[in-house]
């Protein structure tokens, strides 16, 4: 068995459809994170607010995975996919997190 390593890479994937400001703040948090070895994941379930093109423009390190209909909770095996993190974790787009929530993984 595999140790993790001690500052393993954490894939965030974030659902969203029509997130408008909460998906905005949702990444605001998670780059506050006082944890820096992560990756963002951003699916889309095709959107019409245009709240995933304005988060990769305001978060340009974002992973943009873009589904062509609205696929619910589902929508999140996109990201999980071309996930590259040794750990994986599950946020919806209203969600707001602390700066120390992966201070503990």
């Amino acid at each position: 068995m595999k140790l993790p390593s001690k500052n393993p890479l954490i894939s965030i994937i974030i659902i969203n459809y029509n997130g408008g400001n909460l998906l905005s703040q949702c990444l605001e948090s998670v780059y506050n994170s006082d944890y820096q070895n992560y990756e963002v994941i951003l699916v889309d379930n095709a959107s019409n607010d245009d709240s995933h093109l304005k988060a990769e423009k305001q978060f340009p390190n974002i992973i943009l995975v873009s589904n062509n209909k609205n696929l619910g909770s589902v929508g999140r095996n996109s990201g999980i996919k071309i996930a590259k993190g040794e750990f994986i974790t599950l946020l919806d787009n209203d969600t707001k997190v602390n700066s120390d929530w992966l201070m503990n993984f």
